[in-house]
C-alpha cells in the first residue's frame, strides 16, 4: 500500500466516522443515548403538559426544589407538579401557557424557584434543546427574548444542537452503542408519571449540615430577561383569572445563615417583594429553614422532610386545596 492510498483511507475513515453518528443522532430515539435522570422527568411533563386533558387541577410549577419537596398526592388528588429538574421561569411560562391551551384552566398555581434559577443558565440549551423540549420556533423566541434584554447571544450554540453535530452527540451517541439508556430512562418516565411528576428522595439519607449552591455567588441579581419571563408567568395567570401564590421552598444550615450575613437573602426578598407590590398577589418572601436531618443533599428535602413540608404547606393552603 503506497502513501497516497493509506492517506485516502484515513482520511476517508476521519470523514466517515462522523457522518455515522451525525445520522445516527437523527435515526437514534434520544432515550437510548441521553444519560440524565432529569431527562425523563423533562419528557413526563412534556407529554402530560400537551397532552389533551378535562380535569381542572392545582399546579406547581418551578424547579427540583418544589419538585421533590413537594408530595402531590398529599396535597390532595387534583394537584399536579409540573416543575422541572433545573427550571427557570422561561421553561416554567410556556409549560404554562401550553398547559392551558390543551388543559382545563388550573384551580390554582403555585410557583417557586429557588433564586439560583433566577439567573444560572448553564442548562439552558441542554435542557431545551438536547431533551427536544422545545421546538425551534420556541427556542428562537427565547433567544431573541434574552439577547433584546441584555443576555447572551446563543445563536452559535442554538446551531450545533439544532443541527446535532459531532461536538456534542458524538459521545454520548458512542457510549451509548454499547451502553444503552433507554430501560433506565423508561423506567424513570413510569415512575414520574405514577407519582404525579413529584420526585421524593430516600428517606434514610440525612446531611449533617447543608451549604445551598447559592453560596457558590456573591449576590442575588435577576437578569432583565429572567424577569420578563417571571413576569410573564404572573400576567399569563392574572389574565386567565388563575389564583398565582410565589411561595418558597426550604433551605438548611450552616448555609442559609451565611448567605443571610452576606446580603444575599434580604437582595432575593426585595426582589421578591417588588414582584408582590407590582402585582399585588401573595408572595411569601421568608425562606423555611429546616434541621440539616430533613435534607438529602444541599438543595432537596428528603422523604422525611418533603413529608413535613408537605403537612405544613397544605395546612397553610388548605381552602386552596380543599376548594373552599
Amino acid at each position: 500500500m503506497n502513501e497516497k492510498t493509506y492517506a485516502r483511507i484515513i482520511l476517508g475513515v476521519t470523514c466517515t466516522i462522523p457522518l455515522f453518528i451525525w445520522l445516527l443522532t437523527w435515526w437514534l430515539p434520544s432515550e437510548y443515548y441521553i444519560e440524565d435522570p432529569a431527562y425523563s422527568y423533562w419528557m413526563e411533563q412534556k407529554d402530560y403538559v400537551m397532552g389533551d386533558g378535562d380535569r381542572r387541577e392545582i399546579l406547581l410549577l418551578g424547579d427540583s426544589r418544589i419538585k421533590s419537596d413537594l408530595v402531590s398526592s398529599e396535597l390532595g388528588d387534583d394537584t399536579y407538579n409540573v416543575a422541572l429538574p433545573g427550571g427557570r421561569p422561561i421553561e416554567m411560562y410556556y409549560t404554562l401557557q401550553n398547559y392551558i391551551v390543551h388543559h382545563p384552566t388550573p384551580k390554582a398555581v403555585f410557583v417557586s424557584f429557588a433564586p439560583v434559577h433566577f439567573y444560572v443558565m448553564e442548562t439552558y440549551l441542554k435542557f431545551t434543546q438536547y431533551y427536544r423540549y422545545f421546538d425551534d420556533a420556541t427556542i428562537d423566541q427565547i433567544n431573541r427574548v434574552i439577547k433584546e434584554h441584555g443576555g447572551k447571544d446563543y445563536a452559535s450554540e442554538t446551531r450545533d444542537y439544532r443541527y446535532r453535530l459531532p461536538n456534542i452527540y458524538m459521545k454520548p451517541i458512542l457510549k451509548s452503542l454499547v451502553y444503552p439508556h433507554r430501560e433506565e430512562n423508561v423506567r424513570i418516565y413510569h415512575n414520574a408519571k405514577s407519582h404525579k411528576e413529584s420526585m421524593t428522595y430516600d428517606v434514610n439519607t440525612e446531611r449533617k449540615a447543608v451549604y445551598s449552591p447559592e453560596l457558590r455567588h456573591g449576590t442575588f441579581e435577576c437578569p432583565a430577561y429572567m424577569n420578563f419571563y417571571m413576569e410573564k408567568i404572573i400576567e399569563l395567570c392574572l389574565e386567565e383569572n388563575i389564583p398565582i401564590y410565589i411561595e418558597q421552598m426550604p433551605m438548611g444550615n450552616p448555609g442559609y445563615n451565611i448567605l443571610v450575613e452576606h446580603g444575599y437573602i434580604s437582595d432575593y426578598q426585595q426582589y421578591m417583594r417588588g414582584l408582590r407590590d407590582k402585582y399585588n398577589i401573595p408572595v411569601n418572601d421568608e425562606i423555611p429553614v429546616y434541621p440539616s436531618k430533613y435534607f438529602v443533599d444541599d438543595s432537596h428535602l428528603n422523604e422525611n422532610g418533603a413529608h413535613k413540608f408537605t403537612a405544613e404547606f397544605r395546612q397553610k393552603y388548605q381552602s386552596v386545596f380543599d376548594g373552599e
